[in-house]
């Protein structure tokens, strides 16, 4: 076991599709020799792009293993060869390092979490706040990334990543890590409206659930299903 975990989710066509990207997060986590973990089963599952909200739990359940820092990855991320070893690029007295998107706020598609009390402490606000509405200047309409700014605009732990390690949006720029999330970066016809159907039955599929427990009994069940199907890289625990 080594002391950093790079890992990824990629489910409901996302493993397919974002096939070639993922292919470089093995990469990179190799050549930094860190350990990898790709989430992409089951291949299909009733939340739709709420899915993404398992990335909170799992790195908490990564700390419970041990690791000292995680390193997770959107499936759309692809990381260029000239990425350096991020642990060597960052503040050593950060905690949680994101990026900004081209709104300002920021990103949660790349984090970088050092396995600390004010992580953990962190990570457990956004957690326990899923069932709650954010504030509509931090909303994005779906996933978690809305309640990674509210709890981030209420809480210190969040420090800036270089748009290098997260670009969404600056096409000229020499990035290390270059996130096609929407925008002008995401040109691929097939992709885009790949997302617009994913996000359709997504809104469909919620309207038959109380928006106070969205996709809350599917998501348990998912993290202890991926947990027991990674032993190695994650670690049980109940919220």
């Amino acid at each position: 076991m080594r002391d950093l975990l790079v890992f990824s989710i990629a489910l409901n066509g996302y493993q397919w599709i974002y096939r070639k990207n993922l292919k470089t997060h093995r990469q990179y986590a190799e050549k930094i020799n860190a350990d990898y973990a790709l989430i992409d089963n089951p291949k299909f599952v009733s939340t739709g792009t709420e899915c993404c909200w398992l990335k909170i739990p799992l790195i908490l359940a990564a700390f419970n293993r041990g690791y000292k820092s995680v390193l997770f990855l959107d499936a759309d991320a692809f990381v260029t060869n000239s990425a350096p070893d991020i642990r060597l690029e960052i503040d050593k007295e950060s905690d949680i390092l994101m990026a900004k998107g081209v709104s300002g706020r920021w990103n949660s598609g790349v984090i970088f979490a050092i396995n600390s009390a004010k992580t953990i402490e962190f990570l457990n606000e956004v957690l326990a706040r899923r069932r709650e509405d954010v504030d509509i200047a931090n909303s994005v309409g779906w996933g978690e990334n809305g309640h990674v700014i509210q709890v981030a605009s209420e809480k210190d732990g969040v420090s800036e990543l270089s748009l290098k390690w997260n670009n969404t949006f600056a096409c000229h720029l020499d990035d290390y890590i270059r996130h096609f999330s929407a925008g002008l970066l995401r040109e691929n016809r097939l992709i885009i409206w790949f997302h617009r159907l994913l996000h359709l039955l997504t809104a469909k599929a919620s309207k038959f659930k109380k928006s106070s427990d969205i996709f809350d009994d599917p998501m348990h069940i998912l993290f202890s299903n991926i947990v027991r199907s990674h032993p190695n890289a994650f670690e049980y625990f109940h919220f």
